[in-house]
């Protein structure tokens, strides 16, 4: 659980009962947080990053892949403020064409997430189950036939859990390899995004 920035009488509607943020955007959305709020909690946070020094380039709604359609002005909010403090605004599911970030977003369920509801009300996480094979050729597949442009995936690759070790794997098959090589494919970062959009001088 993470608590907010600022006071939590001045983001009142972005809290649950506990102080905390809420912990899934499903309850996010039903206490149907105040567009004045975000913003004052979402530039405390960007100005307490900058505070420390910390370089970044980029900003997202976090697991907002659902919500952003549902509240667009959220999304309207985040777009101007990066704009505003030169970052590079990333939305996975809004983000089919390149407009916001400079690179097109296509989905391939390369992990999977469960929840449950805890007695306490909150929602709890847990990897999901193995991947299947079908997602793996399905994301080989993709691979294989990605049109010119500049493109981006979302997924978690790491050793924690078993579902987040098959992704490492996979990404980093000699399959992938391949295609990469035979398709040309060139890997960028981030930052080759923000240089592209703000130029390369520092921000």
């Amino acid at each position: 659980p993470m608590r907010p920035i600022l006071p939590p009488d001045q983001v009142s509607s972005l809290i649950a009962p506990n102080g905390f943020f809420y912990h899934g955007l499903e309850d996010f959305l039903k206490s149907e947080p105040k567009i004045d709020e975000v913003e004052k909690e979402v530039r405390a946070q960007i100005e307490k990053c900058l505070g420390t020094g910390l370089r970044f380039i980029y900003l997202d709604w976090h697991m907002a892949s659902n919500g952003g359609g549902k509240r667009p002005d959220i999304v309207a909010v985040f777009q101007r403020l990066c704009r505003e403090y030169r970052l590079l605004y990333t939305h996975d599911t809004l983000d089919v064409d390149g407009r916001y970030s400079g690179a097109k977003f296509f989905g391939v369920g390369l992990e999977a997430w469960g929840t449950v509801r805890l007695p306490d009300g909150n929602l709890a996480y847990w990897c999901g189950p193995d991947m299947p094979e079908a997602t793996r050729l399905k994301f080989l597949d993709t691979l294989r036939n990605l049109q010119p442009g500049t493109w981006y995936t979302i997924c978690h690759p790491g050793l924690y859990a078993p579902r987040q070790a098959q992704s490492v794997a996979v990404l980093c098959s000699q399959e992938v390899k391949d295609i990469l090589q035979a398709r040309k494919i060139r890997l960028i970062s981030y930052a080759d995004l923000w240089n592209r959009q703000f130029g390369a001088t520092s921000q």
